[in-house]
């Protein structure tokens, strides 16, 4: 499969690359998402060395788990795979540092809400995803970016308030009032009790 340099590769001409085994497919992910892959390792270990190990590493488990896998988008298959890596190092950084593992800001800021949820077997995971993208569908587009943007990709207050054009404390309310919402929603469909 011949790729021209100049041209934008689709993912499902990458994803071929990597069944033929070759590398060139991990290059054209590098080219084509590889500041999305850092800018999310850089938003959760905040440390430019480790990001930048955490993207190499994503590439690695990319190379390994194409073939069997066939991932549907390859830029949500990758982000997904540079954020595990990102919380692990997280947490191993710190406990080294601390005697301790760490709590990510944006997960403790969801904890408060969602405490005593039910974690849904395999069984029920895609109806749980159902709920979640049902719940984000009824946001406003802007809203449900915001919430997107602090809870998937780690985004910061300020990030959030540059990019929405709100203040910080509009963003932390916008995003408190969210989560309230989102508790509800799992209290209504028997995923966590009300407390």
């Amino acid at each position: 499969m011949d790729i021209q340099h100049n041209q934008i590769p689709q993912d499902g001409e990458i994803i071929d690359l990597l069944f033929a085994r070759s590398e060139q497919g991990l290059g054209q992910i590098q080219g084509k998402y590889g500041k999305a892959l850092l800018q999310m390792a850089r938003n959760i270990v905040k440390n430019e060395q480790d990001a930048e190990e955490c993207v190499n590493d994503t590439l690695v488990k990319i190379w390994e788990s194409i073939p069997p896998n066939r991932p549907g988008s390859l830029l949500a298959y990758a982000l997904t795979i540079v954020r595990n890596l990102s919380l692990n190092k997280l947490q191993f950084r710190n406990a080294e540092k601390r005697g301790g593992s760490v709590v990510c800001i944006p997960f403790s800021e969801l904890e408060e809400h969602l405490e005593g949820i039910a974690v849904p077997d395999e069984s029920k995971s895609q109806e749980f995803q159902r709920i979640i993208n049902d719940f984000l569908d009824s946001l406003s587009q802007k809203d449900a970016v915001l919430f997107v943007r602090r809870y998937w990709y780690l985004d910061s207050i300020k990030t959030l308030s540059e990019m929405s054009g709100y203040s910080e404390n509009n963003v932390y309310q916008k995003l408190f009032v969210m989560r309230r919402k989102l508790r509800e929603r799992l209290i209504k469909e028997g995923y966590c009790d009300e407390v």
